[in-house]
């Protein structure tokens, strides 16, 4: 192959190799396999260690979310077959790294699940024992119910309040759906963070009676973030023999909140595949719509009026500027303030608009904006006379409004900031004329001497110079007044200058 041949291929290889290269940079990322579930076989078996029933459900919960599969009881034995879902890797080089960062798909390698038999909404009845998830592993366990009455009742979330506008925290109303009293001393309310799966929480105390509802005070109006946040009532095992759950902590119920707009509750282990329920707004209460009622789906919830709350009452709004009958300049920004108050809520939670009208066009300045009291607005060019808007909504829909107007237009100051234009100006001048006497001046420094104009040449016939000393010319000379050179007394003129006397000799 010649050299020219030989520089040809390359350059086509090197062409191929770039767009190879080019392509796989700019495909998009190719979304990993789902991962293969866990398995576990065994027998289900109830407190007299007798078979469950076929059709027994049952169930595998990581952190109160059931990962698994609809698997019941399969026969008189008490068989089953779960499949339970993990959490989506993006490999074995790095296992920390979810697939799915916004939304937890199920467990990931050895959190420990926790099996329960039945529908969990009534009755929860917690197997003793508990597994590791793994990654496409085929377990076999059988499951047995503690012997002994259940420790473990199934309280419920019965509505939470997450924008106070009677209490002065946020608060959780918890139920108790059984026949019987429940010592609320075991039992703790908790909250994920990012990456963390046991957060802030606050132990109940008290009792509370059959079908009962109780309020808990959270300590503070951020316990539960407003926009969106999982909420979660767990029971704090104390272990022992048979404990349900080799004596880990029980997650008895789950809420998962978020705002329709703006909400925040998208990061694991928080977000999760069950269903979100809208966030409380300002004054409401997200509640059961039937006291305890569980059907795991997000339905089960409503917003309510937050209970206590006083008869509402428009809220009071006040224009403070501009003031009415003041001349305002077209084309320069108009400041506007307000005052606004509500006998229920503070003035953050209400919803404020502002709107200018003339020569019947109206202008939106402010639109549901929450908590506003100022805006500003460039003034347009017309004659007719101008009205400001303010009105404001309270969380319940209760509007207050004030106006100001007709407020009258004068043309801008042509001149106005002329000022400040000139003094910039002469400042320029200033530093120019500086600047330029100190370059002309060390220009000059450096430059050298001028040479001396050359002399024009002389017409006049050179002229020797006189003697170094004069004598006395004897007595028949006279000497030249010219060039004192000595002559005769008869001469008219001087031989060496031509000089010509005055009067014949």
């Amino acid at each position: 192959m010649t050299g020219s041949t030989w520089s040809r291929w390359s350059i086509r290889v090197l062409a191929v190799a770039a767009f190879v290269l080019l392509v796989v940079a700019s495909a998009p990322p190719v979304a990993a396999p789902p991962v293969p579930p866990m398995r576990v076989d065994g027998n289900a078996f109830d407190p007299a260690s007798a078979p469950l029933a076929p059709a027994t459900r049952i169930r595998a919960f990581f952190d109160g979310v059931d990962y698994s599969n609809a698997s019941v009881v399969l026969d008189n034995t008490g068989a089953f077959s779960l499949l339970v879902d993990g959490n989506s890797r993006r490999g074995p080089t790095t296992p920390t790294i979810s697939d799915t960062p916004t939304i937890k798909e199920g467990p990931d390698p050895d959190e420990v699940l926790v099996f329960a038999a039945g529908d969990f909404a009534t009755t929860a009845r917690i197997f003793e024992e508990v597994l590791a998830w793994r990654s496409g592993v085929v377990a076999a366990q059988d499951l047995n119910v503690p012997p002994g009455p259940a420790s473990i009742v199934p309280l419920k979330i019965q509505g939470l309040v997450t924008r106070p506008a009677v209490e002065p925290n946020q608060y959780v109303q918890v139920c108790n759906p059984t026949s019987s009293t429940v010592d609320l001393g075991d039992y703790v309310l908790e909250v994920n963070r990012p990456g963390v799966v046991h957060g802030p929480n606050l132990t109940l105390s008290g009792s509370l009676g059959p079908n009962g509802v109780m309020q808990f005070d959270l300590g503070s109006l951020s316990f539960l973030t407003r926009t969106g946040d999982a909420l979660k009532l767990v029971y704090d095992n104390p272990g022992g023999p048979n404990a349900a759950a080799a004596g880990a902590d029980v997650v008895v119920d789950r809420v998962e909140f978020n705002a329709t707009t703006g909400g925040t509750l998208s990061w694991e282990p928080g977000n999760t595949i069950l269903g979100d329920v809208p966030a409380p707004r300002a004054g409401h209460i997200l509640e059961r719509a039937t006291t305890c009622a569980d059907t795991d789906d997000p339905g089960d919830f409503r917003l309510a009026p937050e209970p206590g709350l006083p008869p509402n009452v428009a809220p009071d709004v006040t224009i403070v500027a501009p003031t009415a009958g003041a001349v305002v300049p077209v084309g320069q920004s108009l400041a506007i303030e307000w005052t606004m108050a509500d006998e229920t809520f503070p003035a953050t939670e209400l919803l404020v608009w502002v709107n200018a009208t003339y020569a019947g066009t109206g202008t939106a300045i402010l639109a549901a904006a929450m908590g506003a009291t100022s805006a500003t607005w460039i003034v347009p060019d017309v004659s007719a006379g101008i009205t400001i808007t303010v009105e404001v909504e309270d969380p319940f829909g209760a509007r207050g409004s004030d106006s100001v107007g007709p407020l009258s237009t004068r043309p801008s100051d042509p001149f106005a900031g002329l000022g400040s234009v000139l003094l910039g100006a002469m400042v320029v001048v200033v530093i120019a004329a500086i600047l330029l006497i100190a370059y002309w001046s060390r220009r000059s420094r450096a430059r050298p001497p001028p040479r001396p104009p050359p002399q024009p040449p002389s017409t006049a016939p050179p002229v020797a110079p006189p003697p170094a000393t004069q004598s006395a010319p004897p007595g028949d000379t006279k000497r030249c007044p010219r060039c004192g050179t000595a002559v005769h007394e008869r001469d008219w003129t001087c031989f060496f200058c031509g000089h010509r006397f005055e009067s014949p000799p």
